[in-house]
């Protein structure tokens, strides 16, 4: 939340592919750290954004429907820079209070499953 802090990952598997100006982003991440706050980003994509976009999902896998997955959030690409935010549906009760995905939203050890596409230059 514009404070650079890193959190580490562990099981961490990205990849893009870049097609003309176009850029796919996949990501299966899961988190190894605590005692963070604060809005969740991945910074330090493979291309700057040229435009802004909402387009891609992200699915925080929390151990089951009993357990409060975020399920069908939607990834924010943000206009020239190079990081992604994941947004949280706004119907849910349970995430009224916030928009973007927190690092208290999410448990340690659990992946998140993702992927994004945007245009750049």
């Amino acid at each position: 939340n514009g404070s650079n802090t890193t959190i580490n990952v562990s099981g961490n598997e990205t990849f893009y592919r870049r097609i003309g100006d176009l850029v796919h982003v996949f990501f299966i991440i899961e988190m190894n750290d605590t005692g963070k706050t604060g809005i969740m980003k991945v910074r330090t994509l493979p291309f700057d954004i040229l435009r802004f976009v909402v387009s891609g999902t992200w699915w925080l896998d929390e151990g089951g429907p009993s357990s409060g997955d975020s399920v069908g959030g939607s990834v924010y690409c943000n206009e020239g820079s190079e990081e992604l935010r994941f947004v949280h549906t706004t119907s849910d009760s349970q995430n009224a209070g916030h928009r973007y995905l927190e690092f208290g939203d999410w448990t340690n050890g659990r992946p998140m499953y993702g992927s994004a596409t945007y245009r750049t230059s």
